[in-house]
């Protein structure tokens, strides 16, 4: 997460400013009205102060910034990130605080002394994952406000990133005795298809090994075949991740809860397929439990959920046997009920509940 500053910074004035420029306005006016030359004098001194202010006013420009650690955490762990600074510019650098701002571990600060050409300086800094998500890009600035205080410089760096932050996982709940027990309670769920698999044209991102290469020669353009339906050793997951910001809280927990729900059945040999409502974060088949964790914490709560991917879903089997969909909070309950009436009875299990959220 390396970042070089190359334009001179934002010069502002600072609150302290206010001081000498009310100070020598005070002066100016008991000079006049003392006609004392030597008040005259001083007012002029105290505004001669504030244009060496500026003439002196701090340059951090050429400062090279990087933020450093874990590339991977889980919500509440407590990790150590490496701020390295660095002086590229020709000319001594002004004592700098380094800011990295970021929204899954909030505001880290590091005072950086004077650095000459070439200069380097390193601190360590201890923060907590404060929430699960995944964040591209975090602020990076240097501020400067020497010598006196007059004015500030910002120098805002290329922003630092990645940074993930995988949910904290919660009590795991065997998803498909819950399947067994929420269809009990409702309507059974819908017999698979007995349709033939169907033949679409190639998307980006499709494995090659589903090419129908028959096909694919008759039509002139690459066909895949659609996925077949889950067997007896595999589960279909559709996660309802949509929540308002009264049920944030107990939307977490419940996603914590689902991730080791999720990462038990792949340890029990279960072949897991991962869907969402999220319009941005692509289905998930096979990987590791790494790419499982990855996953959870690429959900976003504030998504606003796709209705078309209950259809989606619905092909991909999610309405059969070992399909199930998990629902974290009353607001995605209320969303899937809102848009699902129209469709076949879903096995749903609803984690805000099952996990206490």
């Amino acid at each position: 997460m390396a970042a070089r500053g190359t334009e001179p910074g934002r010069i502002r004035p600072t609150r302290r400013l206010a001081v000498p420029i009310a100070g020598s306005l005070l002066l100016a006016l008991l000079a006049v009205a003392t006609d004392d030359i030597w008040l005259q004098l001083l007012a002029v001194l105290v505004a001669a102060s504030i244009l060496a202010g500026w003439v002196a006013r701090p340059r951090p420009a050429g400062l090279r910034a990087s933020v450093t650690g874990p590339g991977r955490v889980a919500a509440g762990a407590t990790v150590v990130h490496v701020v390295e600074v660095r002086n590229d510019g020709p000319v001594t650098s002004p004592p700098v605080e380094v800011v990295h701002r970021s929204r899954l571990y909030g505001v880290a600060t590091v005072f950086v002394p004077a650095l000459p050409p070439g200069g380097r300086a390193r601190a360590e800094v201890s923060r907590t994952a404060l929430r699960r998500g995944i964040e591209r890009h975090s602020e990076l600035v240097a501020r400067a406000t020497a010598p006196f205080g007059l004015f500030s410089a910002t120098l805002e760096l290329p922003p630092a990133g990645p940074l993930v932050v995988h949910p904290r996982l919660g009590r795991s709940v065997p998803l498909q005795s819950q399947q067994r027990a929420g269809t009990a309670a409702g309507s059974a769920p819908s017999s698979p298809s007995t349709q033939p698999h169907s033949l679409r044209e190639w998307r980006y991102g499709d494995p090659m090994r589903r090419v129908h290469w028959r096909s694919t020669a008759r039509r002139g353009q690459l066909v895949v075949v659609e996925p077949e339906r889950p067997s007896a050793r595999d589960a279909v997951v559709l996660v309802v991740a949509y929540a308002d910001a009264a049920a944030a809280a107990g939307a977490e927990d419940a996603i914590a809860g689902l991730a080791a729900s999720v990462l038990r059945l792949r340890a029990d040999g279960v072949e897991v397929v991962l869907l969402s409502t999220q319009p941005d974060l692509a289905d998930l088949e096979g990987g590791t439990d790494l790419d499982v964790l990855d996953w959870f914490a690429g959900l976003r709560l504030d998504a606003m959920p796709d209705p078309a991917a209950l259809q989606r879903a619905l092909r991909r089997g999610v309405g059969g046997p070992g399909g199930v969909v998990a629902v974290v909070s009353p607001t995605a309950r209320h969303w899937l009920r809102s848009v699902g009436a129209g469709t076949p009875p879903l096995p749903v299990v609803e984690f805000c509940d099952v996990t206490g959220g």
